[in-house]
């Protein structure tokens, strides 16, 4: 594959493949918009379980304290514990999920089996995407990340195109992915690129979903 002539431009954006120069921006925005925390965290206190753990505390603690007013102080402040302490575990997880390739982005992603993609704007790196073969016929698409000042122009589309194009030049079939229920936006973006869904798979005690999805080469145009 001739890396430098995978450039592309939409607009003022520049899309192509990861640079030696940009490994250590390419590093804040995988921190950074790789999981959308927020979101994340509002996705699981959203759920039932933690609705049926929360008025439980409230409820144990009105009745140990003999106090109503405790017990719905106790209801009100849960929810912002709760959120806290998953926080705090989820940006812990980030920072062991990117550890095998924090110390050399640049070298990981620039090997025979894989590649990843950037998309530049105004000098600066709003977007990648790479892909990751995982035998002579399929590859995996991963680090689909867009600055969240940069979403809604088209740049994941754009990206996403890329990493398919690319991963056709390197001789595979199939793609596939992995995403998680409280990124709708992914979702429907893998969706409307004619992506298929083939699991959904319960973690964390059920408070997350994540869906695997499948595209095979041909499919491209």
């Amino acid at each position: 594959m001739e890396r430098e002539k995978c450039c592309e431009r939409m607009t003022s954006v520049t899309f192509r493949l990861l640079r030696k120069a940009d490994e250590p921006e390419l590093k804040t925005l995988l921190k950074e918009q790789l999981f959308d925390v927020p979101s994340y965290m509002l996705a699981l206190l959203n759920n039932t379980m933690c609705h049926v753990v929360w008025a439980a505390v409230g409820l144990l603690c009105g009745f140990a304290s003999h106090s109503v007013l405790f017990g719905l102080s106790a209801l009100f402040l849960t929810p912002f514990l709760v959120f806290a302490v998953l926080s705090v575990g989820f940006k812990l997880s980030i920072d062991k999920y990117l550890n095998d390739i924090q110390t050399g982005v640049y070298d990981y992603w620039t090997t025979e089996n894989r590649a990843l993609w950037v998309a530049v704007y105004g000098g600066h790196i709003v977007g990648s995407t790479a892909i990751c073969k995982k035998d002579d016929r399929s590859a995996e698409i991963q680090r689909v990340v867009t600055d969240v000042r940069m979403r809604g122009k088209g740049i994941a589309r754009r990206l996403l195109r890329m990493a398919s194009k690319g991963a056709k030049d390197m001789g595979v079939r199939t793609l596939t992915l992995h995403t998680s229920h409280p990124l709708k936006a992914a979702i429907t973006l893998y969706r409307s690129e004619g992506f298929q869904q083939i699991s959904e798979t319960k973690v964390f005690g059920g408070l997350l979903t994540v869906f695997g999805f499948t595209k095979q080469i041909d499919d491209f145009g």
